[in-house]
């Protein structure tokens, strides 16, 4: 089983919207407005529910940018 890191990122961390406008692949723009929303406290269900998202996708998406930050948007 692999070791897991402390989180090390925080949600507060970047401008994740501002980032949103610049990038230029769908999918990973798609991940920066969800960590934005997640940025925002809103839940997993109500994001999951406006992107056509499982929420247990959406909690995926958090947990990988705690622990791997930004290069977590890009598969």
């Amino acid at each position: 089983m692999p070791k897991i890191t402390p989180r090390n990122h925080k949600l507060s961390d970047h401008d994740f919207l501002k980032l949103s406008k610049v990038e230029s692949k769908p999918r990973a723009r798609v991940k920066l407005l969800i960590l934005h929303q997640l940025s925002q406290n809103k839940s997993l269900e109500g994001i999951g529910k406006d992107f056509g998202y499982h929420p247990q996708s959406i909690g995926i998406i958090r947990k990988h940018y705690w622990l791997y930050g930004l290069k977590s948007i890009y598969d």
